[in-house]
């Protein structure tokens, strides 16, 4: 009896096998076994006609053949079959019976074949034996303007949760007429070759329970309010390459208002650059939103709104035309800025306004950054991914201390031949504390001495580098290798650097000593010559030159001084020397002209003055401006008067040596200066000393 049983066992086993190898013999189709379920697949065989094959098939893929039609009863022995794929043939008609015995199918692909839609093509009940469809692609057999599928086919999917579709809808017509409502489970619709005259809240009335629709590349030639308002259960829209009108936009996103949406894709919707329009986010500020794509739109402006939405955690705006951008991010999570022309602005600016953010990725890759603030990223301890990729970045100028939670940095597509030693510093304290990976791919790397120990950091900090073997390094010869051993590159680089370092040393060593033993024997040789050279240059230039008219003139002397010092300009300089000797001083508190710049009006009574007198004091040499008064008259002196010694210090205070600038002790060097006495007796000499010095310009 065990004899029998074992030899049956061996029988079914050899028919199996027997089954598999016929089949793969005439049909040339691939098959396998996935926990246990026969996966067959048999697209681009050139096949005409539906074959049978293994009762237990669980997988069959049918599609990119030359199939015509589905035959009666040509799956009737398919009763395990969950997911058959017949898309991409040229199948125009189907029978009533073809699908019968697929009781368990739960995907069936019948896009991109010749099915007009029409009853003859997909007649009525032929879906009726597919008790537990859930997914139903038939999208893309829509041709020559037929009209839609009859929604009387469609009752009978009453499993059904997604479905692709073609849809066409002029003026009055129907898209889903009434027996779609049948279609409790129908949550996800997805167009397929789309011409709509236009949306309303006719279009999807019958479709009560859709949270998903996809309408991308939707020919909508209006949108109408309260297409989708009032619909708490939706979730996803993805209206991209569709509405392309402003106001269709702005009906839509007043309809979101009163929709439960989460997701809105809105990607190449204008045709023409357009400024942001704000009442996008002043609308949404209303709803729930989490993620917003507006891509490829080519907005060209943006500027900080207060009504951005809370909710959203993803903004996508990469690929318009900004050239700023700054929001309150507080709870952004992702962020996608590429393609856009943001490098000059965010080289002095950040790209948010708020004191914290969430933000744990952004994008700004092809955004013509050469560098950016040094403070970018500062108050984001969230970050875990940069992307700073096909930029013109040739060194970090940004700080990513804060960043703690970093995990990856695209540096890809840059101008870095190697990285300075600050920043290695820096990346080796973020290397120590967390997993962060760089990718330098499709950077010009030096392969030089001057790169080396860049090579030997990133060499000890390899695990650190995405792809790091993609790597490309340049020689100095322009001959360009890949980095598929670092180590060796390294050694060999190493290897060469340090005999080209001992060369260059030795021979700058011997041109040094030869240099310094040639020049001193001219020296030594020419000793006499120098020294007579010296002397006749000594008398040409520094002999004694002679002061030069001065009638010219406006003042006799501006007198510079500390507003803590104004009471001996009043009583003292004033009666003593204009009163009595006729002599014409300029003060800063009577002289100066109304209205003009102060450095202005300082420099004009400089120059218009024979003489610039500096009152010295503590307070003096506290001030701002009295400095700068010191120093454009000590210039005057130089550069404008010959040398001329035109700058006279009057010591009001006794001042430490040590609290004068330098350049003021050279002066008292030359005793340019006077000592207020402050007695009766001395006041008498320092005045007349004092009047002498002017004299001069007085006589003139």
């Amino acid at each position: 009896m065990a004899y029998i049983f074992l030899i049956s066992i061996i029988t079914l086993v050899m028919q199996g096998n027997c089954e598999e190898y016929n089949l793969q013999k005439n049909n040339q189709c691939k098959y396998w076994r996935k926990e246990k379920l026969l996966h067959i697949d048999c697209t681009n065989r050139n096949m005409s006609t539906i074959e049978t094959f293994p009762a237990d098939t669980a997988f069959l893929n049918l599609g990119y053949n030359r199939i015509k039609q589905i035959d009666s009863g040509a799956f009737k022995y398919s009763h395990e079959l969950v997911e058959l794929d017949l898309s991409d043939n040229i199948i125009s008609q189907c029978d009533r019976s073809s699908f019968e015995g697929l009781h368990k199918l739960r995907r069936l692909y019948l896009n991109s074949n010749h099915l007009n839609y029409s009853l003859l093509s997909i007649p009525e009940g032929i879906f009726k034996p597919l008790l537990s469809l859930t997914y139903l692609n038939i999208k893309d057999n829509l041709n020559d303007f037929k009209p839609n599928i009859e929604d009387i086919v469609m009752k009978d999917l009453r499993e059904l949760e997604s479905l692709e579709i073609d849809v066409r809808k002029t003026v009055n017509e129907i898209v889903f007429g009434n027996e779609y409502s049948q279609l409790r489970h129908l949550k996800q619709i997805t167009f397929g070759i789309c011409l709509l005259w236009g949306m309303d809240n006719h279009t999807f009335e019958n479709l009560p329970y859709l949270k998903y629709i996809h309408a991308t590349r939707c020919n909508i030639v209006n949108y109408h309010f309260k297409t989708l308002s009032h619909r708490k259960q939706l979730r996803f829209i993805d209206f991209s390459y569709s509405l392309t009108g402003m106001d269709d936009k702005k009906r839509f996103m007043s309809d979101m208002i009163t929709t439960g949406i989460k997701i809105i894709k809105l990607t190449n919707c204008n045709r023409t650059p357009f400024e942001f329009p704000y009442i996008f986010f002043h609308m949404l500020s209303r709803t729930v939103i989490e993620e917003l794509y507006l891509s490829n739109n080519l907005f060209s402006g943006f500027q900080d709104t207060t009504s951005f939405p809370g909710s959203l955690r993803v903004l996508d705006f990469s690929s318009n035309r900004f050239t700023t951008f700054q929001q309150n991010l507080t709870n952004l999570f992702s962020l996608f800025l590429q393609n856009n022309t943001l490098g000059p602005f965010l080289r002095h600016n950040r790209y948010f306004s708020s004191k914290t953010s969430c933000l744990k990725q952004i994008n700004l890759a092809s955004n013509f950054i050469g560098s950016l603030k040094f403070n970018i990223f500062h108050h984001q301890p969230l970050l875990i991914e940069v992307n700073l990729s096909y930029n013109i970045i040739s060194e970090i100028t940004f700080d990513l201390a804060e960043s703690k939670n970093l995990q990856f940095l695209d540096l890809s597509g840059n101008f870095f031949r190697a990285f300075n030693e600050t920043t290695m510093t820096a990346l080796s304290s973020m290397f120590e504390t967390s997993s962060l990976k760089i990718s330098l791919k499709d950077n010009p790397l030096r392969c030089s001495c001057f790169s080396l120990p860049f090579l030997e950091w990133m060499l000890d900090n390899q695990d650190h580098f995405y792809s790091i073997r993609e790597y490309k390094c340049i020689f100095d010869n322009n001959t360009e290798i890949v980095l598929k051993s670092l180590r060796h590159t390294v050694l060999q680089l190493k290897k060469n650097c340090a005999s080209y370092t001992a060369v260059i040393a030795l021979v700058s060593v011997a041109v040094a000593v030869s240099l310094v033993v040639l020049s001193g024997g001219l020296a030594y040789r020419y000793r006499w010559k120098i020294r007579y050279a010296y002397h006749i240059t000594k008398k040409k230039y520094w002999r004694h030159l002679p002061s030069r008219q001065e009638s010219h003139y406006e003042y006799n002397a501006f007198i510079s001084f500390a507003e803590k010092d104004r009471d001996f300009i009043l009583k003292e300089c004033i009666p003593n020397l204009e009163a009595e000797e006729n002599i014409k001083l300029c003060i800063h508190c009577r002289d100066f002209l109304p209205g003009e710049e102060i450095t202005t009006n300082i420099t004009n009574a400089i120059h218009q003055s024979g003489k610039t007198i500096c009152l010295i004091s503590k307070a003096f040499l506290e001030s701002y401006y009295c400095n700068f008064e010191f120093n454009m008259a000590r210039m005057e002196s130089i550069h404008g008067r010959n040398g001329e010694q035109m700058l006279f210090l009057i010591f009001y205070e006794q001042v430490k040596p040590q609290e004068l600038p330098l350049v003021m002790l050279e002066l008292i060097d030359r005793k340019s200066y006077i000592e207020y006495p402050n007695d009766e007796q001395g006041n008498v000499v320092f005045w007349a000393k004092l009047k002498e010095s002017l004299s001069i310009h007085h006589d003139q």
